[in-house]
């Protein structure tokens, strides 16, 4: 069994085998930096005193590409 540390490549130190069933012990970094942004996401949606943080921050992921978006249909501006 995997001590639970993860190197940069994402494989288990000591070069643990895939245990039977052919799953891999061990997360990428990646992995473990998605789940603990879950964990601050979804804490934020349930205490009552960050919900309002928690809106804020959804609209401004849903703002930000859509304008994005509207300025690259609308074209390079032109030169003056």
């Amino acid at each position: 069994m995997s001590t639970g540390t993860v190197r940069d490549d994402g494989a288990a130190r000591g070069g643990t085998p895939a245990a039977a069933g052919g799953l891999q012990q061990g997360l990428r970094r990646r992995h473990m930096r998605l789940i603990a942004l879950g964990g601050v996401i979804g804490a934020m949606a349930w205490l009552p005193d960050s919900r309002s943080q928690f809106w804020l921050s959804l609209l401004t992921v849903a703002v930000v590409p859509a304008a994005y978006e509207l300025r690259r249909r609308k074209g390079p501006a032109d030169a003056v």
